[in-house]
């Protein structure tokens, strides 16, 4: 405050020695964070939490933003194949933002030098060393991808689509910006983040707009199902889309919530009734959907356009199914692709209380809606002493002295690294950059 004393320069002093080893400490913590989250990314449980990603799930986990939480995640990953920068982390020398410069171009020859040179420089002069290193061996790979450009996409097994494209550096940001700018709506990461911002780029030209949906169709999809299998409940019926693809109930149910209709009955593969086309959701009630939810509703996701809207009763409209759900608004729910697909699987069930969508896992319990502020466990401090860490304030202290980095011997060096054969020592690599 205004009337806080100024303190002295030995208060000053203890001040900042403090700073220094609270900072080391929460660098060795932020090492057994990403340690801990990687092993969820290994072990794919995500589908468990119902996230898209472990950035996302990392993300409302810890309360940090999903950029923040897929760096720890990518660290976390990286730390296995890296085993001077993950020592370096662990004792609170270097921090996670040191670690992830490293870890976006260290190769097994080079990692310990790098490692090496995040004490000996700032952490702006690592950033530089590291991205200008990145951008000089791109620059060789470029001239080989150029020649083998190709786009190549099939239907595996009936139920799975197969996608694989190679491109230039320059195609590639073409398409990088275009992914970003899905993103923003899709809000997913890593491979699901990556899919689901590739339909929604899909998704927004067939229906000849940029963004969102509007109260049209986006784009008409032909599902066949066989008229006598229908008539049976219990047969296991089989659906097909027009190119071919089977679809298990549980996508024709989701489907369903959300579109238009053309019904096609069909017997020994001819068409024998066509029905006229019906919208599931009309215009009006799609903006007030849209106006009370504001996006996904699933506690945690951020995704706010291009959702579906999810019947909490289900709803069919084929013959022989179960007596169809009302289409009203105390009846619907929000909830993006991810979500809803996830909820017509089964894993989990959304009900209306209190007016308000509430998603319950498999067995029926509310999926929290806010993070515990509850404190769990020992200090900081504490949890690194247990473990045998001496960290003080000069635990994460750099060693750069002020003078300047010849960034051009710094990359020479690191070429020299890259050339030398695979587990050979270079001492002189390691003395760190000229000043």
């Amino acid at each position: 405050s205004v009337d806080e004393p100024l303190m002295d320069d030995a208060e000053c002093e203890r001040i900042v020695d403090r700073v220094r080893e609270l900072s080391a400490h929460i660098n060795a913590l932020e090492a057994q964070r990403a340690k801990l989250i990687a092993r969820i990314e290994r072990n794919g449980k995500l589908a468990f939490f119902g996230a898209k990603s472990t950035a996302q799930w990392a993300s409302y986990a810890t309360g940090v933003s999903v950029a923040t939480a897929r760096r720890i995640t990518q660290v976390g990953v990286a730390m296995e194949s890296l085993p001077a920068t993950a020592e370096a982390l662990e004792k609170g020398e270097i921090s996670i933002d040191q670690a992830h410069a490293i870890a976006a171009v260290a190769r097994p020859e080079n990692e310990a030098t790098l490692a090496t040179w995040a004490r000996q420089s700032s952490p702006t002069q690592l950033s530089r060393i590291c991205s200008n290193y990145k951008r000089m061996m791109s620059d060789a790979e470029e001239a080989e991808v150029r020649y083998k450009s190709y786009l190549r996409y099939h239907f595996e097994s009936g139920n799975s689509f197969v996608m694989r494209a190679r491109m230039t550096g320059e195609e590639g940001g073409i398409m990088a910006r275009a992914l970003e700018a899905a993103w923003a709506e899709v809000d997913a990461a890593a491979a699901d983040r990556d899919v689901a911002s590739l339909i929604a780029l899909a998704d927004s030209y067939l229906a000849g707009k940029t963004t969102g949906r509007s109260g049209g169709d986006a784009y008409h999809l032909n599902v066949h199902v066989d008229a006598d299998l229908l008539a049976n409940p219990d047969a296991d019926a089989m659906l097909v889309t027009q190119d071919g693809a089977r679809l298990s109930q549980a996508t024709l149910e989701r489907i369903l919530c959300d579109c238009s209709i053309t019904a096609l009955l069909e017997k020994n593969g001819e068409t024998i009734d066509v029905g006229r086309k019906t919208r599931r959701i009309p215009p009006a009630l799609r903006r007030a959907l849209n106006h009370r939810d504001r996006g996904c509703t699933f506690p945690g996701c951020t995704q706010k356009a291009g959702v579906d809207a999810h019947h909490t009763d289900p709803w069919t409209a084929v013959p022989g199914g179960p007596a169809p759900g009302k289409t009203k608004l105390a009846k619907l729910a929000s909830g993006c692709r991810f979500h809803h697909t996830l909820a017509h699987a089964g894993e989990f069930n959304v009900k209306m209380i209190d007016g308000k969508p509430t998603w319950l896992d498999r067995w029926g319990k509310a999926i929290p809606g806010s993070l515990s502020s509850e404190a769990i466990g020992p200090s900081g401090p504490e949890r690194n002493a247990k473990r045998g860490l001496v960290i003080d304030e000069t635990t994460c202290a750099s060693e750069w002295d002020g003078s300047y980095v010849d960034y051009d011997s710094v990359w020479a060096a690191l070429g020299a690294c890259s050339s030398a054969d695979e587990g050979e020592d270079d001492p002189e690599a390691r003395e760190g950059p000229s000043p």
